[in-house]
């Protein structure tokens, strides 16, 4: 307080001042320690000439308050985070707090602090904190982020289906929070699905043991389960159509073959072992026999990843009850040559009534008769294969024989024989050699030379005769013509 007059003997002030400020000789100091609104202070200077009054208004204000949140980032779970956020404070008290925008539901904001279990998913938001008292206006901000929680998964640990046959129809149950999207590894085989935690289909293909991981995602992160799937092949329905299978040693030819429904075997075997000459190949059996069997019965397997398939059968294999082939299998004649009976060396068994058959026919003249050829051939005929079957009370036999007919190939030259001596000329044909196993040559070739000369003699006397009648009649012309010239 300044004054120009007396000097002042006494100072007082009224009313008090606040706490932490002091008043000396008309001096106010020190530092408030409350807060006052505005009040007027009357100053009194006295000495003894009077009292001086003098007016002064006094304010002390709270400090502007600090606040900060540590950390600026928080994410929440919906539904279970217990949220107790406490601000940082600093500088003077905060009389009003408020927050923008809305905190999500189930969350509370009091006195800058967030508590509750928020209800709702959020994105991150950033809120602002305002702090405000007498002092000025205090900003804080926060980033709040609320996740889905993450789901909490359960399946079966294990599934085995049939190819073609199982519906797979298996729901993943989740007592966690909403998944937002599945994946799966490795990829499901053919035929299943994987749609919104729901395993379903019929697998197109077999599948060894695999396990597969799949993964349930959201905002919260990624939860995961394994189970292991395996497919298998169906198994196989096996069968034979005959289940009294007969064969005859060296004869019949085996081809037994299995009928197969179901899956696809993998792999085949039987029991006991088949006879020499007879093959098992994936449920076939091929072949010729080479030994008697009595009846004996065979199991056969077809075997897979879905299980065991099995089918029986008997099979006897018989002694031949017959025998038959042609010491001679080629022949050559020539035209209206008489061909030695060709005759089948056989045996039959008792019981066996063989019918005779051949195809094609026979050239003119050639006979066949219960597996017997022979005749004179009277035309010509190109080299052919000739089939013989014969059966009856047994599997069917073929037999076969080659047979050519040729034509004689003959040169005859006669000269005249007026007053000279008769030339004769002529060819031999070729003889082709017959197999030796059969050979007529040097039976037939004599007998034909000889058939062949007494021909030539025959023509020759022939000729002769009709030369030697011609030369008489031409005489006697000759003598007529004479006497009618005497005559003349």
């Amino acid at each position: 307080v300044f004054g120009n007059d007396g000097v002042a003997e006494a100072w007082t002030i009224s009313p008090a001042l606040p706490a932490g400020l002091n008043f000396s000789n008309g001096a106010i100091t020190g530092t408030p320690e409350v807060n006052m609104t505005a009040t007027v202070f009357t100053i009194y200077a006295n000495n003894s000439g009077g009292s001086a009054a003098a007016y002064l208004t006094i304010t002390v204000l709270e400090p502007v308050a600090i606040v900060a949140y540590v950390p600026e980032n928080i994410t929440l779970t919906r539904g279970e985070s217990n949220a107790s956020i406490v601000p940082l404070l600093g500088g003077g008290m905060v009389e009003t707090w408020s927050i923008t925008p809305a905190l999500p539901d189930g969350l509370i904001f009091d006195n800058g602090s967030i508590t509750g279990v928020p209800l709702v998913n959020s994105t991150t938001i950033t809120y602002t904190v305002s702090a405000q008292n007498t002092g000025g206006m205090a900003y804080a901000y926060l980033n709040l982020t609320v996740v889905e929680p993450i789901a909490v998964l359960s399946l079966n640990d294990s599934f085995l289906l049939t190819r073609g046959e199982t519906y797979l129809n298996a729901t993943v149950n989740n007592t966690g929070g909403q998944v937002a999207s599945w994946s799966i590894e490795p990829d499901l085989p053919a035929g299943v699905n994987l749609w919104h935690g729901i395993l379903y289909g019929t697998p197109e293909v077999n599948l060894t043991l695999t396990t597969f991981t799949l993964w349930a995602n959201n905002s919260g992160g990624s939860a995961n389960l394994t189970f292991t799937l395996e497919v298998i092949e169906p198994v196989s329905i096996l069968n034979y159509v005959d289940a009294e299978i007969v064969l005859v040693n060296g004869v019949s030819r085996g081809r037994i073959i299995p009928l197969v429904d179901g899956g696809v075997p993998e792999n085949w075997s039987i029991e006991p072992a088949l006879p020499p000459g007879l093959s098992f190949v994936d449920g076939y059996i091929v072949g010729v026999a080479t030994t008697n069997l009595t009846t004996t019965t065979y199991t056969v397997w077809a075997n897979n990843s879905g299980g065991v398939a099995l089918a029986t059968f008997n099979l006897t294999v018989n002694q031949p009850t017959f025998y038959a082939r042609y010491p001679v299998t080629r022949v050559v004649l020539d035209v209206n040559e008489t061909m030695p009976t060709l005759s089948p060396i056989y045996y039959f068994g008792d019981n066996q009534n063989p019918t005779w058959s051949i195809a094609p026919e026979l050239p003119e003249g050639l006979v066949f008769e219960n597996g017997k050829v022979s005749g004179t051939a009277l035309e010509v005929s190109n080299e052919t294969n000739y089939t013989i079957t014969v059966y009856g009370e047994m599997v069917p036999v073929e037999l076969y024989v080659v047979i050519e007919v040729r034509e004689v190939v003959v040169n005859i030259t006669v000269e005249s024989v007026r007053n000279s001596t008769q030339i004769e000329q002529f060819i031999l044909p070729e003889i082709e050699e017959v197999d030796d196993s059969f050979d007529m040559y040097w039976i037939c070739f004599p007998a034909l030379l000889l058939i062949v000369f007494l021909i030539v003699a025959a023509i020759n006397n022939f000729l002769a005769l009709t030369s030697k009648e011609k030369d008489e009649d031409e005489d006697e012309n000759d003598e007529l013509d004479d006497e009618d010239e005497d005559e003349g």
